[in-house]
């Protein structure tokens, strides 16, 4: 009886939804009312709402999440018809399959420009080292030339990122999990599921992660599956001033939410290719409330997303279009089976790793906490933002091109192809891995015939791809070794810590997984 009682109120609060028109006309109200107010997301707003962090926001309103339990109202819900609610639980998945394959499509979009973006960029500025040397002969003027293109071309693609985030929608900064969750518990965030949010999202997460800033695009993707789902559901766009016939019965706040769910789920299983964790983190960690129902359509939302993403890759990454073994934007490489048994030894190494994590983990949040609060104080202009941002992509290029000139130069990676009994050999997955021009530029300038700088294949490649190296380096002896593993350790933990907060799509998976990896290769390798 309760389950037959939860498919008749979801099909009758479908049927009850409050109109379109009615909608608008709160949402007018409430832009006179607040039409003198600064422009959400900006700081001087952020003060006159509350006063400041951790005050109450006088634009941010409660949805509408109560159920309805009064006698007459389930007394109609048994009054409908069979055939009605069977066609509403029909839309339903429909729906979630849609906003699943959607997701998908535009995760493989992001993920072939921001490849052309990088593969433009390299070529760039190698051949821009190539004549500087050719030209003078010096190698200094040449690393100059490299540094100087890498970073007016990063300055370009962060511009286009900050300005969207600063110009268009503010709300877009960041990675967008605290605003999907803090919608998923009750809280309408104004503006968070516009189509401009997922214009400057979807734009500037690549022109961030293409910048060479130190953030992933695998965060801001679970915000893009909600705004997709949000959007589909509803049949309409306020940014747009588009609204259609379909799908008024989901035009609620109880319906809406539940497809926000499952958006965020898709955006989970685009990442990461785990559609059983993006049902659980949408279950577990987002959403406060929840149905038996909505679990499957919320893993069929994230199958359709893993799967069609996954479709698509293989017709660049591989030779046989179909192939399934890319369900991801980010994956490790395939590892082999290893000829050896697990020992008790090498317990108390993965303790010592986990605690370490850890730990730094706490000093991560306890310096972005700091960082945050002086940034409220200090930042409080679109200028100073826009400066603070263009000022940290400088620092972030000038570290990733210099640190190489720290170390000796190392036996090449002709090697890696090797076989491992642990490890499968590191194989080119993409265009700009295949190779990157500018590692080879670079090993001309600083490195004799045979011989590379053991920190440029890491720190001037995408992140992607030195995860790759740090998992997949197979030769021996090791091409990343303690010094190479401990400089990127801290080069992506400080970096890191700066970019965090900062008004650019950004996500915070990748970082997290290049200082952690950092030192996997001296320690375990």
């Amino acid at each position: 009886p309760a389950a037959g009682l939860s498919v008749l109120y979801e099909a009758g609060r479908s049927r009850f939804a409050p109109p379109f028109a009615s909608e608008l006309r709160v949402s007018a109200a409430m832009s006179r009312r607040t039409s003198r107010r600064p422009r959400f997301g900006s700081v001087s707003h952020m003060h006159e709402a509350g006063g400041g962090a951790g005050s109450v926001r006088e634009d941010i309103q409660a949805l509408d999440y109560d159920i309805d339990e009064s006698t007459l109202f389930h007394q109609e819900l048994l009054r409908q018809p069979l055939e009605y609610r069977r066609r509403l639980n029909l839309y339903r998945w429909l729906i979630c399959g849609a906003v699943g394959c959607g997701t998908g499509v535009l995760a493989f979009a992001i993920d072939c420009i921001c490849e052309q973006l990088f593969d433009v960029k390299f070529s760039v500025a190698a051949h821009a080292m190539t004549h500087a040397l050719r030209g003078s002969g010096s190698s200094a003027a040449a690393w100059v030339a490299g540094l100087a293109t890498m970073s007016a071309i990063n300055l370009l693609f962060v511009s286009v990122a900050v300005g969207l985030v600063v110009c268009v929608s503010p709300v877009a900064g960041g990675s967008g999990i605290p605003e999907v969750k803090a919608y998923l518990q009750g809280v309408k965030v104004p503006r968070m599921l516009r189509f401009d949010a997922l214009l400057a999202k979807s734009v500037g997460v690549l022109c961030a992660v293409a910048s060479g800033l130190v953030v992933g695009k695998e965060g801001p993707m679970i915000h893009i599956g909600a705004i997709i789902a949000a959007g589909v559901s509803q049949g309409s766009s306020k940014s747009l001033n588009v609204r259609t016939m379909w799908l008024k019965s989901f035009r609620n706040d109880h319906d809406k939410r539940d497809f926000v769910s499952a958006g965020a789920a898709a955006g989970v299983a685009a990442a990461f290719g785990a559609p059983i964790g993006g049902t659980l983190f949408a279950m577990e960690e987002a959403a406060t409330y929840w149905s038996q129902p909505l679990t499957w359509r919320t893993f069929f939302c994230a199958l359709c997303s893993t799967f069609t993403l996954n479709i698509l890759l293989s017709s660049r990454r591989t030779d046989h279009f179909g192939a399934l073994s890319h369900p991801g934007l980010i994956t490790f490489g395939a590892f082999l089976p290893s000829d050896s048994d697990w020992d008790l030894r090498e317990l108390p190494i993965f303790v010592g790793l986990g605690v370490a994590g850890g730990l730094v983990g706490a000093a991560f949040v306890s310096l972005s906490r700091r960082l945050t609060v002086w940034r409220l104080r200090a930042v409080v202009t679109a200028r100073r933002r826009v400066c603070e941002v263009l000022a940290v992509t400088l620092l972030t290029t000038f570290f990733a091109f210099s640190l190489p000139l720290l170390l000796p130069c190392a036996d090449h990676f002709a090697t890696r192809n090797s076989t491992s009994h642990s490890e499968a050999p590191w194989r080119p997955e993409a265009p700009f891995e295949a190779p990157n021009p500018l590692v080879p530029a670079l090993d001309e300038l600083l490195c004799p015939a045979g011989r590379h700088a053991g920190l440029g294949e890491i720190t001037l490649g995408p992140h992607e791809h030195a995860i790759k190296v740090l998992f997949h380096s197979t030769t021996k002896p090791a091409p990343v070794n303690l010094g190479i593993s401990a400089i990127y350790a801290l080069f992506s933990f400080a970096l890191g810590v700066l970019t965090y907060g900062l008004p650019v799509p950004s996500g915070l998976f990748v970082p997290a997984i290049m200082a952690g990896g950092g030192p996997r290769r001296p320690l375990c390798g």
